[in-house]
C-alpha cells in the first residue's frame, strides 16, 4: 500500500474500520476483494464529507479546494486502482469504470469518492490542503 492511500484511509474512513482497511488493501491477496466494498460504502466519515449532487463540477470544485494536477486512485475495478493519473483523466477513469473509487488528492486532507455507478458522491475535505507550489 502506498502512503498516499494510507493517509487517506486514516483521514476519511470512520475510525472503527481504519484497521481492516489498512489490513486488507495492504495484503496482495486481498486488496482486490476487498475494495468492492468502496460500491456502497458506508464507511465514509460523514464528518469530513460533503455529499454533493451529480451535477456539481468535480474537477473545478477539486481545484478551487487545492488539489494539484496528479492524483492517485483506489479503486475496486483493478485496472485503475493503484494508479497515478492526471486529475481530470481519474476523475474520468472512476466515473467510466462503474465502480466505488476514491481519489486522492492531497493525502489526508482532500479526497472524491465516487460509488458504484456514480450515485453517491463526496467532497472528503480535512483540514487545509497544502499549498501548490
Amino acid at each position: 500500500m502506498k502512503p498516499e492511500e494510507e493517509k487517506t484511509i486514516l483521514a476519511f474512513i470512520c475510525e472503527p474500520k481504519r484497521d481492516r482497511y489498512l489490513a486488507k488493501m495492504a495484503s496482495e491477496k486481498h486488496r482486490t476483494k476487498f475494495l468492492d466494498c468502496l460500491n456502497h460504502c458506508h464507511d465514509i466519515d460523514d464528518t469530513f464529507a460533503v455529499w454533493l449532487p451529480s451535477n456539481t463540477d468535480i474537477i473545478v470544485l477539486l481545484r478551487k479546494e487545492g488539489a494539484p494536477a496528479d492524483c492517485d486512485i483506489i479503486a475496486a475495478d483493478n485496472t485503475i486502482d493503484g494508479k497515478r493519473v492526471a486529475l481530470a483523466d481519474g476523475i474520468e477513469a472512476a466515473r467510466l469504470s462503474g465502480w466505488g473509487s476514491i481519489i486522492c488528492c492531497v493525502p489526508g486532507h482532500l479526497a472524491f469518492y465516487l460509488d458504484e455507478c456514480g450515485e453517491r458522491r463526496a467532497l472528503l475535505k480535512r483540514g487545509k490542503p497544502k499549498e501548490k507550489s
